[in-house]
């Protein structure tokens, strides 16, 4: 299930060092909801994160790819 979320993050344009500051408009803490973000990006619904880039806020959206 990892290898699959990270593609998706890969494709939706996730790069190494951007911070996941919220899931869906919800606050984002990494001890409080790591384990939520990997159920709701593995599910079939699409997932808005929102990241900090920089001194950038960007909203990111991932999810299974169409067929």
């Amino acid at each position: 299930r990892l290898r699959t979320v990270l593609d998706w993050a890969t494709t939706a344009g996730l790069r190494e060092g951007d911070v996941i500051t919220a899931v869906d408009g919800e606050p984002f803490t990494r001890d409080e909801r790591l384990w939520e973000l990997g159920q709701a990006v593995g599910g079939s619904a699409p997932v808005t994160l929102t990241v900090r880039r920089g001194g950038q806020t960007l909203n990111v959206t991932i999810g299974p790819p169409s067929d």
